[in-house]
């Protein structure tokens, strides 16, 4: 790793700053809209992807995420966050569609549950042949890709950190905290800090964060209290069927409806009426969802573990719940409470219950959770007096419509708690329509104006739109130690503190013994124009800068022992052999090479002979002059491959249009060059029968009818003849050459 250190007061433990790398955080989905969860984060050639979701307001094609922002080959780690679709449903896609070769990690109840959540979404996507993402054995070939991960575990690979933390929200989901290099990088997911009957509250990773990247689903709004909305549930539930009303829950399959599920078996206790009432979980998962809630009790809230260890029993072994996976059986003779999904009514069994009974106004739906923009679930919290069914028919809008937020999303109370425990630097707010994503960063914003914490930390507060990139510069902090020639360096040029680093010089083995005397690395960038002024007082040492106090000095950081050396002593402190690559590169050429020369000399400036036919580039890159060939030889680094590159389009631009406006002022000044020589040589026996070169002078000889001419000087025309009429003709000759 190539770095620039400073060094100051090297009377005391040293600071060694190297500069810092560059950060990019991209959304491809969850900018300023709610769906299609999928973040891509770049930094140190490393890519990462978090979450890999569909838009449930879309289908096919367009309801993915945007990759065609990306090369998927180029993604080294994908995150998912927890099952619901908006956030995994592209997996099965991105795994076995696209060149994605990396890991992919979510948490066991997740794969658990993301089998049969696909499996299902499959069924309903293949109704619509146009709008199927992928086929059944896409999704079972995803699952052996997926790799597992617990709460608090932390994963290196491929030079990347990362742990999950409960997240609150589903069974299983996970927030991730991503560390490379020193900088810590906390994905929420979607996340909720209520402790409720059946989740944890979302944790506070106890870490110093750089980045959040945080859900805003719900903006500046704040949920109801927990009690008040259990009571108003029960209590809109209980009106439409004291009233001989149909009662319709929608409800996502797996998620929030387990937390109803348990509140309405509980309330459905406390009045013999209910007994006569059925109540019914229908949905093609209900089954394998309940069993799997019942295997990760382990993982669920204080209230179900009380109730387990206080009971003997299985919360969700429900007295009052029928879990059923058709609606086809149903007796809708008689009041009835169906939970049904998708929560949002955009398809499935929700929807055609909803068509089925939105007439009559003694039914009623009470939705429960967040509704997308562009969905049925939305359209019905404005109040509309007509509907339109799934065939296309308007019908009036009778049943009555309750809105009790259950969602599992931390609303704004919770997420600024959340923010105020991990006092972030920087906050980028996503999953979120775009206008409560505005309203809640105004809010950040004024909060850093009147509250005296967020004074403190100050934190930067973005709200990116789907594809647009935020770049972030940081610097990278570790522990390490000077070595080698590098301390020799220092010293040379800071004697006062010679003894100090008298003892690093050379030795290696002192290095494990430095505890007290530790470097600490971080990143501060200083302006070239310091680095400038520096430069004049140390014009004998190239590498070494000094001002006041301060040391600043290039060369190599080994990453595995935090040793900083000079570049050329890798080899004496690890068993890394520098190499050098040699570079060699034959270019045509059969023009002149004086006027060659000319240019290179105009352009390059810096042009030594080495020997005949053999020049030195700019100090780095040698050319050999051969016959209708030039030969280029350089070593490899960044800038001897432009220069060389330079050098190469340079000749064959000449050489490929020598006429071109660039070149055309060009002019060969010198006497009979041998290219010349040899071009005016092969002009003339176009001519005359007998043009050879004078072994002694080297003069061109044309011999014609016993006439004998000498070319003496090419630039002057001076020919010798004994023929003045054949002198004539041959000056003439030569005019006409110089003029091609």
């Amino acid at each position: 790793m190539d770095a620039q250190i400073k060094i100051t007061n090297l009377s005391s433990p040293q600071h060694i700053d190297i500069k810092g790398d560059t950060l990019e955080i991209l959304p491809l989905g969850s900018g300023s809209e709610v769906g299609r969860s999928c973040i891509i984060l770049n930094f140190q050639s490393k890519t990462i992807m978090l979450d890999c979701g569909i838009h449930p307001a879309y289908s096919g094609i367009n309801s993915l995420p945007y990759f065609d922002e990306i090369d998927p080959s180029t993604v080294d780690l994908l995150l998912i966050t927890h099952f619901h679709l908006d956030h995994c449903g592209a997996l099965p896609y991105f795994l076995e569609k696209t060149t994605f070769n990396g890991d992919c990690y979510m948490t066991h109840p997740s794969k658990a549950i993301y089998k049969y959540i696909l499996a299902d979404y499959v069924k309903v996507s293949h109704a619509n042949i146009e709008g199927a993402l992928f086929e059944e054995k896409d999704l079972k070939k995803s699952l052996d890709k997926i790799k597992l991960i617990d709460y608090h575990q932390e994963i290196n690979t491929k030079g990347i950190k990362f742990t999950a933390y409960n997240a609150g929200h589903v069974l299983g989901a996970a927030m991730f905290l991503i560390e490379i290099s020193g900088i810590k990088i906390l994905y929420t997911g979607d996340f909720s800090r209520e402790d409720d009957r059946h989740l944890k509250p979302a944790e506070v990773p106890e870490q110093d964060i750089h980045i959040l990247i945080v859900e805003s689903t719900y903006g500046i709004h704040q949920h109801e209290k927990r009690l008040e909305r259990e009571h108003n549930f029960t209590k809109y539930v209980d009106e439409i069927v004291s009233r001989g009303g149909k009662c319709l829950l929608p409800v996502f399959s797996i998620g929030r409806a387990q937390e109803l599920l348990l509140i309405l078996d509980e309330y459905w206790e406390t009045d013999e009426k209910f007994k006569q009432i059925k109540i019914y979980y229908a949905s093609s998962l209900a089954t394998n969802s309940i069993d799997i809630f019942k295997t990760y009790i382990n993982m669920a809230g204080e209230y179900i573990k009380n109730k387990y260890s206080s009971e003997g029993k299985n919360p969700f072994d429900f007295e009052h719940i029928d879990c059923v996976k058709t609606i086809e059986n149903l007796d809708e003779s008689k009041p009835v409470v169906v939970f049904a999904s998708p929560g949002m009514l955009q398809s499935g069994l929700s929807r055609t219950l909803f068509d089925r009974w939105c007439t009559d106004p003694k039914n009623g739906v009470v939705i429960t959770g967040y509704c997308v923009d562009g969905t049925i679930g939305k359209h019905l919290l404005g109040e509309p007096s007509e509907i339109e069914l799934t065939d296309g028919k308007k019908v009036p809008m009778n049943m009555t419509v309750k809105n009790v937020t259950f969602s599992a999303h931390s609303d704004f109370t919770h997420t600024n708690e959340f923010i105020l425990k991990l006092q972030p630097k920087n906050i980028i707010l996503v999953h979120g329509e775009g206008k409560e994503m505005e309203r809640l960063r105004n809010e950040y914003e004024r909060l850093k104006v009147d509250n005296n914490i967020y004074k403190k930390f100050m934190p930067r507060v973005f709200n990116p739109k789907n594809c647009q990139r935020l770049i972030f510069n940081f610097k990278i902090q570790k522990d390490g130690f000077i070595v080698g020639d590098m301390c020799q360096k220092i010293l040379n040029n800071f004697d006062k503190d010679k003894m100090i680093l008298d003892s690093l010089v050379n030795d290696t083995h002192y290095i494990s013994n430095l505890e007290n005397d530790k470097m600490e690395i971080e990143n501060e960038k200083k302006e070239k124009s310091d680095k400038s002024d520096n430069n004049e007082n140390n014009e004998n040492n190239e590498n070494v800068f000094i001002e006041n106090n301060y040391i600043e000095v290039s060369g190599i950081l080994l990453n595995e022992s935090n040793i900083f050396l000079e570049k050329g002593e890798i080899s004496k402190f690890c068993e890394i052999q520098p190499m050098k690559l040699k570079q060699i590169l034959k270019i045509k050429y059969t023009l002149c090479f004086e006027i060659l020369f000319n240019i290179l000399k105009d352009y390059f400036k810096i042009i030594d002979e080495l020997k005949e036919n053999e020049y030195l580039i700019c100090n780095e890159v040698k050319m050999y002059v051969q016959k209708e060939f030039i030969v280029l030889e350089w070593y490899s680094n960044g800038y001897n491959d432009f220069l060389a590159n330079s050098l190469a389009m340079t000749i064959n631009q000449l050489e490929t249009s020598p006429n071109n406006n660039v070149f055309k002022h060009y002019k060969n000044d010198n006497e009979l060059c041998d290219y010349k020589k040899e071009k005016l040589i092969t002009f003339l026996k176009t001519k005359y029968s007998n043009v050879n070169e004078n072994n002694e002078n080297k003069n061109v000889v044309i011999v014609e009818n016993d006439n004998i001419c000498e070319i003496v000087n090419f630039l002057k025309k001076e020919v010798k003849c004994d023929n003045e009429e054949f002198r004539e003709k041959i000056i003439a000759d030569l005019q006409f050459f110089e003029e091609l």
